[in-house]
């Protein structure tokens, strides 16, 4: 195929489908200046018809506004002005790129900019994924008047390593987002990544060497090490209790069961906790993964759901926004404040709260009778505490290599394929529910586990998974904790070696039919993946120890009545047949 057809092939697959309507104009390159002199570069879709202004939408991206042009065509042929900006120091905008940093003013001066012009009637929304999701929450921080409705999708959590735990992906974003260009190619080379990520595991080298490792020493790769705990310096951009509470323009925020949703959620949570009656905050939680939140699919890491969990997402934003905006009519999709979809059910649901989603908090608590540490010989998850053996344990030698030699690829079918011989590698439990009757998991789950160690810090790992009938294994969600951690995501604490603490992990919200004969297995390791930071477990500074640091940690997990170790999630049992 020649270059040219190549690329009209290229074109053809991202042509969207348009919505009937009068055409658009398009101004390219249009700079728009910051208060500090800064300009941004913006793509402008301007509907022809603009007689008297229009309401604006506006998204802010570090991965280049062309990735949009379906969405924001879309809003055009709709009636909707859209600004498609590329944040500072990125495309074509001026100004140094630092992640975050600046997204809050900018988006700030980029509303008022926008409600000035002449084709804009003064109302202005904004949307955003990932990123610009987080963006649109720095921008909410900075209370722009004319801000006046937004969509938050996806919204990044405000650190890089989920609960402190670094890991050598971040040097794999910071190149993706280098320079002026979207790095699409070198950052999706996986076989390149998978090479870098195996060096820095037989090295034992420190995490912190990992941007000399794949040749390129980063600057923003060192801040982000030199800031491990969850301080201003990744708080700054968000908002603060009184930002939250200030909030009061409509909010939709959506994200999925199959994504990170902690961090969608956690800004959620945080609006309607600091503003009360004054948020005007609604959900939409869909079954598909980080990326379908914008534009779903109904197949998600092995699993395939019904044609119902495809919504036309364009097509909703566009009716909401004409709601926030304009006065339309709120689409009936979204008249529930919550919205969220049942798999296994296939089928969307509704509710006032998303408390109100929640199925009965039900508590299994581990046990065995001194075996756990196999798939095929597991422990178990009882409605009791303290049945059986005081405690399992394990050995873990940060220097052992197997567990990240065996990870050739990436897995695809990351939600019903999971790697790992019977034994764990010798790193961790197993436990597993009695047959479940016929049911719902709704809401998050949570795990709160009773350790002991003769090292001064250790990461686990929690993996929540759904046995079904059929055999086939469902992740719900993994979750990792550090134990200098275990109080306070800000002030490390290390171990003292012996003494039993608890350490508690959290799964993503979930909503899910369970058939009858389903079981519930908690598996709890030592996590060795060359995808990870490695903790040598020396207590030092974990992105700066090698392995000359490496302590091998005995690990006990305790369950007896004084250290009840469970898991609780939240079940939704068939109400009783009523007595005739």
């Amino acid at each position: 195929m020649g270059a040219g057809a190549a690329f009209a092939f290229l074109l053809a697959l991202a042509a969207p489908v348009e919505p009937p309507g009068s055409a658009y104009d398009l101004a390219f390159g249009v700079a728009i200046p910051m208060r500090d002199g800064v300009h941004l570069n913006a793509t402008l879709y301007l509907p022809r018809e603009r007689s008297g202004g229009r309401p604006v939408l506006f998204r802010m991206t570090p991965y280049g506004s062309d990735w949009f042009h379906p969405e924001a065509s879309y809003f055009a042929r709709r009636g909707f002005a859209f600004a498609a900006v590329d944040v500072r120091g990125r495309g074509g905008s001026g100004g140094r790129f630092e992640p975050w940093v600046n997204d809050g003013r900018d988006g700030h001066d980029l509303v008022e900019w926008l409600a000035r012009q002449s084709w804009s009637n003064g109302k202005v929304g904004m949307l955003g994924e990932s990123y610009s999701g987080r963006a649109v929450w720095s921008t909410l921080k900075e209370n722009p008047p004319h801000l006046a409705a937004a969509v938050p999708i996806s919204a990044s959590y405000p650190m890089w390593g989920w609960k402190n735990i670094e890991g050598p992906d971040a040097m794999q974003w910071i190149l993706l987002t280098a320079g002026k260009t979207h790095n699409t190619r070198l950052a999706a080379d996986s076989d390149f990544w998978l090479e870098k990520y195996r060096d820095l595991w037989i090295s034992g080298r420190p995490l912190a060497d990992f941007d000399r490792i794949v040749g390129t020493p980063s600057e923003v790769f060192q801040r982000f090490l030199d800031h491990p705990t969850l301080d201003s310096f990744w708080t700054g951009p968000t908002p603060t209790p009184a930002d939250f509470a200030r909030i009061s323009i409509p909010l939709l925020t959506i994200t999925a069961s199959n994504e990170a949703n902690a961090g969608p959620l956690w800004y959620y949570h945080e609006h309607l906790r600091a503003a009360g009656a004054v948020a005007r905050h609604r959900l939409l939680i869909g079954p598909w993964d980080h990326h379908g939140t914008l534009r779903p699919r109904s197949e998600v890491g092995g699993l395939t759901f019904a044609p119902a969990a495809v919504i036309d997402m364009k097509a909703l934003l566009a009716d909401w926004f004409e709601h926030a905006l304009s006065g339309g009519p709120l689409p009936a999709f979204l008249e529930p404040p919550v919205r969220y979809y049942v798999a296994g059910a296939e089928e969307w649901r509704g509710a006032a709260t998303l408390a109100e989603v929640a199925g009965a908090r039900t508590r299994l608590y581990l046990a065995s009778e001194g075996v756990a540490g196999s798939l095929s010989r597991p422990g178990r998850l009882d409605p009791e505490p303290g049945r059986g053996a005081p405690a399992d344990g394990w050995v873990h030698d940060p220097r052992d290599l197997r567990p990240g030699l065996a990870e050739t690829e990436e897995i695809a079918e990351w939600l019903t394929r999971f790697e790992s011989p019977d034994d764990l590698w010798g790193k961790g439990a197993a436990y597993l529910s009695a047959p479940l009757p016929a049911a719902e998991l709704l809401g998050d789950a949570q795990a709160s586990i009773w350790l002991a160690l003769d090292v001064p810090d250790a990461d686990f790992s929690a993996r929540l998974d759904l046995l079904t009938p059929e055999g086939q294994t469902i992740l719900i969600d993994e979750d990792w904790g550090r134990a200098r951690y275990r109080r306070s995501l800000e002030r490390p604490e290390l171990i003292s070696p012996g003494v039993p603490f608890e350490l508690s992990f959290t799964f993503g919200w979930e909503a899910r039919a369970l058939a009858p004969g389903s079981r519930l297995r908690l598996i709890l390791r030592s996590p060795s993946s060359v995808f990870m930071g490695r903790n040598f477990q020396g207590g030092g500074e974990v992105a700066r120890e090698s392995v000359h640091d490496a302590r091998t940690a005995r690990v006990r997990v305790l369950h007896d009545r004084e250290h009840p170790s469970y898991l609780e999630v939240g079940l939704s049992l068939p109400a009783a047949p009523s007595p005739q």
